[in-house]
């Protein structure tokens, strides 16, 4: 990737950076599959993501009869019902 990535935003490179480290060298190699790839361990993989990437922190900011309105928005991916890392925000 390096040399033709010149053009992304920097999101969309940070975005990029990640995809080597997740998928490592290969089949069976990575984050993912040394974690067991069943469907909950990637579900909690995905809202661990998710979870530092702020997703459980936006807002959707609209105007109302009441003024400014900030509304949560859902996470991207939510944690699977009953899990929350403790001490993390759900």
């Amino acid at each position: 990737m390096n040399g033709h990535t010149d053009h992304l935003s920097g999101g969309e490179q940070r975005v990029l950076a990640i995809v080597p480290a997740l998928a490592d060298a290969g089949p069976g190699t990575s984050a993912a599959s040394s974690a067991g790839s069943t469907a909950t361990n990637l579900t909690l993989i995905l809202a661990a993501l998710a979870h530092v990437g702020g997703s459980h922190e936006q807002v959707d900011a609209s105007y109302t009869d009441d003024g400014l309105v900030f509304l949560p928005l859902a996470p991207i991916v939510a944690w699977p019902d009953g899990v929350t890392p403790e001490g993390w925000a759900a």
